[in-house]
């Protein structure tokens, strides 16, 4: 891809999500198949190009293909999630720099440009991987976990876009609305362990899952206000 000629990422790759294409995504007689994000530890977001490059195109010179390969990665866009945050932290990659922000996750909605990030310092960051960011800018976690707890998991509501579930390292669950930019509910020190993913179901609209780093696996219906482990 364009990292092996110098547009690479400058830390740890912590998620890579699909994510829709952008109207500047390329010319579709580039062969162009759609787009990735990859996210860094330093909070920073990437669009990738996906192309297949048809038989006349590829290069044996080409480093961003495989030998004989087609298809590769453009980088399209970087989108800097770490503005506004003064608590400086130190990678175990570069302990020599301090950095402000650190990315633990990334939710992208399929047929939208919107990114959600949540980061160690308690807040869940949005942004648009093109054109004009809508708010909510920053949705932060309630008062009785913030500051001593990350946010470790985020998902947008499949069926309900406006929805979005939140994990924190304290084992906290939260539901915001998009919409207005509000929490919605929380259950605070609902898992009693950190939370390492949540994820709505595709098929019931108010039902999501809890995973924690103990591997248990909680099950809350929204319907009835009630999880079950």
């Amino acid at each position: 891809s364009d990292g092996l000629q110098g547009q690479n990422h400058t830390s740890r790759v912590s998620r890579i999500a699909p994510c829709s294409s952008s109207s500047q995504g390329g010319d579709s007689s580039m062969g162009v198949r759609g787009s990735v994000a990859s996210m860094e530890e330093f909070a920073r977001v990437t669009i990738w190009t996906i192309i297949e490059m048809d038989t006349s195109s590829t290069s044996t010179t080409d480093l961003s293909l495989a030998p004989l390969g087609r298809v590769k990665l453009v980088r399209l866009s970087s989108i800097d999630f770490t503005s506004g945050f003064p608590r400086p932290w130190t990678s175990s990659h570069t302990p020599d720099v301090t950095h402000a922000v650190r990315a633990l996750d990334l939710s992208i909605p399929l047929g939208t440009n919107s990114l959600f990030v949540g980061v160690d310092s308690g807040a869940v960051l949005h942004s648009t991987s093109y054109g004009e960011a809508l708010p909510p800018s920053r949705l932060r976690l309630p008062d009785a976990c913030f500051g001593c707890a990350g946010v470790t998991a985020v998902d947008v509501n499949p069926l309900i876009p406006t929805l979005l579930a939140v994990g924190a390292s304290d084992g906290s669950v939260c539901i915001y609305s998009t919409k207005r930019s509000a929490l919605v509910h929380s259950w605070i020190d609902a898992c009693n362990n950190p939370v390492a993913c949540i994820r709505w179901s595709p098929k019931r609209p108010y039902t999501f899952f809890v995973f924690d780093n103990l591997h248990y696996i909680y099950v809350w219906d929204l319907m009835q206000s009630t999880s079950v482990r």
